[in-house]
């Protein structure tokens, strides 16, 4: 046997076979420390020189070999003065159930100059390690880092095993950790939940230099209802807008191509968006979506004849005359094919999604 080592002493042994005969369990509760030299020995029934005793982190039992725990403590940093070579593991009724020997080791304390923790680490051997529990004081229990990482790695995997993930069950308070499957389910929600807010309401039209990805171009085109439900829905609910493709045609021709309604394509399957080519949108107390033919403001013009002679502009009039009777004559016919103010081209837009 090496020179520093742990093993139980005969009141630890006697716990083991009082805990398996009554089937209940032995539980640990303190480390203690000593600077006393000692050789453990079965028959010690406390250290030589104890020097401070504290309560037990974790107790671990091995992956490899189940007869194996591994006790952890730790001494804070504001203990300390003193050398560390001897320990012992006390159970809940104040038993020694373990004794080992330490390489000796000093324990300072803050006013020396230096303070840190000191992590015991004893690993024991057990014939039964399922008779041995851990007793704690969760006010008084101090974890390192270690400890954390190393509980966090073991209920995150099953036996520290990367291809066996550990299963968490659905959670149901509302302090409890929600496991993938509800994670996923939520943000398939959210995702769902932003995909249907709509920025821009259905049927809007709009009017850009591209055609945004929510849109449709109001050219007079023919869509599959199922391509654009939510477009479709709108119309159905808007009738008034809807015609047939027959009385469509009928208005598109007689106004130039342009026809502000839908139709309903081909009665099952399609329907036909408005033309609005080259055609100005007015706000209007009229039917909404009619048409309204080009047209000049009812207006006159004078023209001064003096001495039966056209005195100005007499290039712009049909005919020039010598009178001495005042009359009116009618200018030529200039400009182009359309009445139009000055405009930029523009796509005019359907919210459709």
């Amino acid at each position: 046997m090496g020179n520093f080592y742990t093993l139980l002493t005969n009141t630890g042994i006697n716990a083991i076979i009082s805990a398996r005969a009554s089937n209940s369990e032995v539980k640990l509760t303190k480390i203690a420390v000593g600077d006393g030299d000692i050789i453990p020995s079965q028959d010690m029934t406390a250290l030589k020189s104890e020097k401070h005793r504290f309560n037990i982190n974790s107790i671990i039992q091995d992956i490899d070999n189940p007869n194996y725990l591994i006790v952890e403590g730790v001494i804070p940093s504001n203990v300390g003065g003193f050398y560390v070579s001897e320990v012992a593991i006390y159970t809940d009724q104040n038993t020694l159930f373990a004794i080992g020997s330490l390489p000796k080791t000093y324990k300072p304390l803050l006013e020396e100059g230096s303070a840190k923790d000191l992590t015991i680490k004893i690993f024991l051997e057990v014939t039964n390690a399922d008779s041995v529990t851990l007793k704690v004081d969760d006010s008084v229990v101090l974890a390192t880092r270690k400890f954390v990482l190393s509980e966090l790695k073991k209920y995150a995997l099953i036996n520290g095993d990367e291809t066996k993930k550990f299963k968490v069950a659905d959670a149901v308070e509302l302090n409890e950790a929600i496991n993938k499957k509800q994670l996923d389910a939520l943000q398939s929600s959210v995702n769902s939940a932003i995909s249907n807010i709509q920025t821009l309401p259905i049927g809007a039209i709009l009017n850009g230099y591209t055609i945004f990805d929510n849109c449709i171009v109001a050219f007079g085109g023919e869509f599959n209802r199922a391509d654009y439900p939510k477009l479709w829905a709108y119309l159905q609910a808007n009738p008034t807008l809807v015609k047939t493709e027959a009385q469509w045609q009928v208005e598109s021709t007689a106004n130039d191509g342009i026809c502000g309604f839908y139709s309903s394509g081909d009665g099952t399957t399609t329907f036909r968006v408005p033309n609005l080519d080259k055609a100005f949108l007015r706000p209007d107390s009229r039917d909404i979506a009619s048409y309204q033919a080009d047209m000049f403001k009812s207006h006159s013009h004078s023209v001064k004849v003096d001495q039966g002679y056209i005195l100005a502009g007499s290039s712009n009039f049909s005919a020039a005359w010598e009178s001495s009777t005042p009359s009116i004559g009618s200018t030529n016919s200039i400009g182009g094919i359309e009445t139009r103010p000055k405009n930029i081209a523009v796509l005019p837009l359907i919210v459709a999604k």
